[in-house]
């Protein structure tokens, strides 16, 4: 939960209590550590892939569909706009 918390920067707890949740929804898995008894490992569970899965489709779909609408010096901002988002990233 330490490491699950600085990663997203929120509070121990807050992770503990997400954590909580998707666990009951069946969507991430706990299994001890392998080297350390007081640990436990959450994986993501076949079902919570599926969700991600599909949400992932879904957003693809929603923006596939909203590209489709622009004009074309709407669609040139916007390729202008990854470019500048892609540089940002390279360099970080």
């Amino acid at each position: 939960m330490s490491q699950l918390a600085e990663l997203e920067a929120i509070s121990r707890p807050s992770a503990t209590g997400i954590t909580q949740r998707l666990l009951d929804q069946g969507l991430v898995e706990r299994n001890p550590h392998p080297d350390d008894g007081r640990s436990a490992v959450i994986l993501i569970s076949a079902a919570g892939r599926r969700m991600l899965e599909r949400g992932r489709r879904e957003r693809t779909a929603v923006l596939a569909k909203g590209i489709e609408a622009l004009s074309h010096d709407e669609r040139r901002t916007l390729e202008e706009a990854l470019e500048v988002l892609d540089r940002l990233l390279e360099e970080a």
